[in-house]
């Protein structure tokens, strides 16, 4: 297992911890990300941007990543295990969880599960989210012509063609996702 370290905390690079199924994978987009320093002190920051299609098998099993993950569902069906607690996500269903905590991620349809996911991190997201699981539980739905759905799409897009306001342009993104949470219908 190789692992780098952010914010003094381990993120893989080429295999994330953990157990996982992906032996029939089609990757639609995959790209781990570095950010500096100031990003990982002051901004919100992606550390991996991935869109793929899972087969009937997949799963993934994993704790203690210093991590967020948003995982969208765009085909197909899955389930996140977390805390105690199994969601089933279908077309536009979104979670989001810390994967500081154990949890799993499976497909549950006989036809594949494709996601698309951004793990990230930032000194501010754990109040973020302690303020969002106040009120919410981990799993929201977004229609596909939702503001939410555009800010993936557009944080796909800025860390394609990469600048150098990119790592701020990302943080606004990624604040703005989080800022969607409460209009997503939770479940």
């Amino acid at each position: 297992m190789i692992m780098e370290t952010f914010h003094d905390q381990p993120f893989a690079t080429s295999c994330m911890p953990g157990k996982n199924e992906a032996s029939n994978v089609i990757v639609h987009y995959n790209q781990y990300l570095f950010p500096s320093i100031y990003a990982r002190k002051s901004l919100l920051y992606v550390q991996l941007l991935s869109s793929a299609t899972f087969d009937k098998h997949h799963f993934t099993q994993r704790k203690n990543l210093s991590s967020y993950l948003l995982l969208q569902t765009f085909t197909g069906k899955g389930g996140v295990r977390y805390e105690g607690n199994e969601y089933m996500l279908e077309k536009d269903d979104v979670c989001l969880i810390d994967c500081r905590k154990e949890h799993e991620y499976f497909s549950s349809d006989e036809h594949g599960w494709g996601y698309r996911l951004a793990h990230f991190d930032g000194n501010i997201m754990q109040d973020y989210y302690m303020q969002i699981l106040s009120h919410y539980n981990v799993k929201f739905h977004f229609d596909e012509d939702s503001k939410f759905q555009a800010l993936f799409q557009e944080l796909f897009k800025e860390l394609i063609v990469k600048g150098p306001t990119t790592e701020i342009i990302v943080n606004r993104i990624l604040t703005d996702m989080i800022t969607e949470i409460p209009f997503g219908n939770t479940s």
